[in-house]
């Protein structure tokens, strides 16, 4: 039989779904069948794949020169609107350290080698690169090379959390790689058709996460109070549903007449917002 908890995670997990099925019939977010990947990439390994959609997320994306030097990489707008990737100059870590001292945001830093070093010295600048931002505060530091610069081939030298800064990942290894695989699908995706079903697979993933997280909050809650405190942890949710509806439904509404394009925005929408609840509750300093 099922729990209180795993009842009531079921009937929140239909409500979350619901909202981005059901709210307009004429923007709905996505066809209700299951995504199928844009593209098949048999020979992409694991760390091809979640590399690049971890670049997306860090707050710190850089390069490493050797010899101490850093190139700070950033997305900047070129003169026809597009996005293009670009790079600072080699720059001494120590000068530039203050940088990362002040910086707010602390959850991800990616690192790139920029020529092959042998085994030893790799791992011997990755370790040196991860104590130099857990010093400055960062959370997590994941460092990695393409040992064939011609062709994207990542491989991970060294993936590391904090440990004086320990606290629950927002998503286990392997969760992790089942988000990176949908990114990734979904970035490849080649039709507007193929960016609705794999950004709604996206918001399944990130539901299912948060329906997760709200099972666990309810379970802690409930062993250390009374059902009093439980009742109102629900009551919040079940509030921050009623409001993450209410903006998807208002973002979308900004592309009213196109059928495929809104039905994106609803869904990338529903996505960002779920993340970031799930952050909230489950990043909290209290866990």
């Amino acid at each position: 039989m099922r729990s209180f908890f795993q009842t009531s995670a079921l009937v929140l997990l239909s409500l979350g779904l619901g909202g981005i099925l059901a709210a307009d019939e004429a923007t709905q977010a996505a066809p209700r069948t299951k995504p199928q990947p844009a593209q098949e990439k048999s020979k992409t390994n694991d760390a091809t794949i979640l590399v690049p959609m971890l670049e997306k997320e860090a707050d710190v994306r850089a390069h490493y020169e050797g010899n101490q030097l850093l190139q700070i990489g950033a997305m900047v707008y070129s003169p026809d609107h597009s996005q293009v990737y670009t790079r600072s100059e080699p720059m001494p870590m120590e000068k530039i350290k203050t940088i990362f001292d002040t910086s707010k945001d602390k959850d991800l830093v990616t690192i790139g080698f920029n020529k092959t070093w042998s085994g030893k010295d790799m791992n011997e600048d990755a370790t040196y690169l991860s104590e130099y931002f857990f010093a400055r505060g960062y959370q997590r530091v994941v460092v990695y090379y393409n040992p064939i610069p011609s062709y994207p081939k990542y491989e991970i030298v060294l993936d590391k959390t904090n440990p004086s800064r320990e606290r629950r990942p927002l998503l286990t290894a392997n969760r992790e790689m089942e988000w990176a695989k949908l990114a990734w699908n979904f970035h490849g995706a080649r039709t507007q058709t193929d960016m609705n079903l794999t950004s709604y697979a996206l918001c399944e993933f990130w539901e299912r996460e948060l329906t997760e997280e709200e099972i666990y909050q309810q379970e802690a809650i409930g062993s250390s109070m009374d059902s009093a405190f439980v009742s109102e942890f629900q009551k919040a949710q079940k509030e921050w549903r009623i409001f993450r509806t209410s903006e998807v439904s208002r973002k979308s509404n900004w592309f009213r007449g196109v059928r495929l394009l809104g039905s994106s925005i609803r869904n990338n929408t529903y996505c960002k917002l779920t993340k970031e609840r799930l952050r909230e509750l489950r990043l909290s300093p209290d866990h």
